[in-house]
């Protein structure tokens, strides 16, 4: 469940993008009893969903403000931004955070030459294969110093 001492998990989550992360952070959120909106132009990449997600899912394209205020960006706590374009994901941030104040806004990158561009915003930036290599580094048990 979610913890009530944490002021953002009572607070709508907006999910960005409905492929493999999207789906996934989605239907763990509204697992844990977050209010979840998941937004995403194609209508068949909510197809991807758990059975078991409970929230709400919205066909319409995040680059337009109209569907976003639709959705409820003005009272999200948290916005995560996976679609599969590093060049959108910039731009829904920018907009969830600097026009609509989100509080938490996370995007993620695949292209780790574009994480300037986001540079002191207060957007936090996951880098997939950032991850992926320090995983394996743990598995291999290799030392980041080196």
């Amino acid at each position: 469940m979610a913890n009530p001492n944490n002021k953002l998990s009572n607070r709508l989550h907006m999910v960005i993008g409905c492929g493999r992360l999207g789906s996934g952070v989605a239907t763990m959120l509204s697992s844990s009893g977050i209010s979840v909106v998941l937004i995403d132009k194609t209508k068949d990449a909510f197809n991807k969903l758990s059975p078991s997600y409970t929230g709400y899912t919205i066909e319409a394209d995040a680059c337009d403000m109209h569907a976003l205020e639709n959705a409820g960006i003005k009272e999200a706590g948290v916005v995560l931004v996976s679609t599969g374009y590093d060049n959108v994901n910039i731009m829904v941030s920018q907009i969830a955070k600097v026009i609509y104040e989100v509080p938490k806004v996370i995007t993620r990158l695949n292209n780790v030459n574009k994480e300037a561009v986001l540079k002191d915003t207060g957007i936090s930036v996951i880098y997939p294969v950032k991850l992926e290599i320090e995983a394996f580094r743990e598995i291999f048990e290799i030392s980041s110093e080196g």
